[in-house]
This record gives C-alpha cells, structure tokens and sequence, in this order.
C-alpha cells in the first residue's frame, strides 16, 4: 500500500535499542521518537538515535479515544515541524518513485 514502517513508542520494547539494526534490515524506515508519555529528555534521545541510524521521526499521542487514553489527548504532542516535514518528503518521494 505504499507505507513506511515505523517502530511505535519504542522505549516500551525490552529489545530497545539492541533490535535496531534486525528491524532496519527488515525495512524500518522511522522511529517514534515524540510520544505521549515520553519526557522531553527521552526524545530528545529517542531523535538522536534515530538519525544516528538514518531513520525518519515520527510522533503522537497514541489517542484512542476517551475510553482509551495513553499519555495524551488528540493533538497534544508537540513534533517538530521538521520531523513532519521529513515524514511528508519521504512519503512524496515514494510516491514519485511509483513506491505508492
């Protein structure tokens, strides 16, 4: 369907970090680095191994609803507008590649 992987909330894999190189052969292409129940400074780490590893970013409030809250509500993440607009590059440039 033209998607790219992406290692949700990874702070809560017991395989965190060292599963990083296995999932990137398998086709990860990004890391949840901005994640509701993420403090600032586990981001900031988060994003730092990411690009390390030349991964694309991603973030959210894994919002399920209100029944199903985790971290936060809709909306309340704060992700770079780099990040999003990396995510946006890739995803266009798949597209003009026919990867869609």
């Amino acid at each position: 369907a033209g998607g790219l992987a992406f290692h949700a909330h990874p702070l809560t894999s017991p395989l965190f970090p060292g599963n990083l190189d296995d999932l990137i052969a398998a086709g990860l292409a990004g890391l949840e680095a901005y994640y509701g129940e993420y403090t600032p400074s586990q981001c900031k780490r988060l994003a730092a191994i990411g690009r390390a590893h030349g991964l694309l970013l991603s973030g959210g409030s894994d919002y399920h609803g209100e029944q199903l809250k985790h971290g936060r509500d809709l909306g309340e993440v704060d992700i770079p507008d780099r990040v999003t607009q990396a995510l946006l590059a890739a995803l266009a440039a798949r597209t003009r590649h026919g990867l869609s």
